[in-house]
């Protein structure tokens, strides 16, 4: 059985018409933009270029159009397993009610919590919620330290994504109920998390937590005691 902690994969074929699909609409998109460029600067264009343009807009539109059309409901179901799924909540029966999870600091953090409490070098839950040391947390809130421990009650959680930024961190991205003093969305760091799929497994149990997977996980080692 396919771990559902990981997304699905295409077929090669699949993977093929998928991406012709999406290179030709990209190509549409460019296409139809450039042409409004020069449509708006009102400069004159040849007959022959039009007749160029129009049988590349055709040609694009047709490979769109055959790709989608050729697309089984079996096909459209891989392409959306590829690229997210929605993970409901669990039953929490049998389960421990208590979890600590620890964390693999980077360099500099490992220096600066190399006296640190044991709160500030994992990342706990309960039935109640979620606590995660400050320096774990992205685009930290004014107030909140490094050294200090954000909880996230289960009950104020509206959305939890799992998302892989191309251009930061790997993040989760909570979202919560707005409250006086707490913030709306909490951005925290998944690199240094050791086993994240205990922590969803838990927060789909005891939080009821639907969890957004964008992205596979891929489960580590535990992290070596110093």
């Amino acid at each position: 059985m396919q771990d559902e902690y990981v997304l699905g994969t295409l077929p090669r074929g699949l993977r093929v018409r998928s991406s012709a699909i999406s290179t030709a609409g990209v190509l549409l998109v460019l296409l139809g933009v450039a042409v409004g460029l020069v449509l708006a600067s009102r400069a004159r264009v040849d007959g022959s270029v039009v007749t160029v343009v129009l049988v590349i807009a055709g040609a694009l539109v047709a490979v769109v159009l055959v790709g989608l059309q050729s697309l089984t409901p079996h096909d459209r179901q891989l392409l959306r397993d590829r690229r997210r799924r929605t993970l409901a909540p669990l039953d929490a029966a049998g389960r421990t009610p208590e979890l600590a999870v620890a964390l693999r600091p980077g360099p500099i953090n490992r220096r600066r919590l190399r006296d640190a409490p044991p709160g500030l070098t994992s990342l706990t839950a309960d039935v109640h919620g979620l606590g995660v040391p400050g320096w774990l947390v992205e685009a930290r809130p004014a107030g909140i330290r490094p050294t200090d421990v954000v909880r996230v009650p289960w009950h104020a959680v509206r959305r939890w994504r799992v998302r892989a930024d191309s251009e930061g961190p790997d993040l989760w991205v909570i979202d919560c109920v707005p409250a006086p003093g707490t913030p709306a969305r909490w951005r925290v760091r998944r690199p240094e998390i050791t086993d994240e799929v205990a922590v969803l497994d838990f927060a789909r149990a005891f939080g009821q937590v639907t969890v957004e997977l964008e992205t596979s996980i891929v489960r580590r080692e535990p992290a070596a005691r110093a």
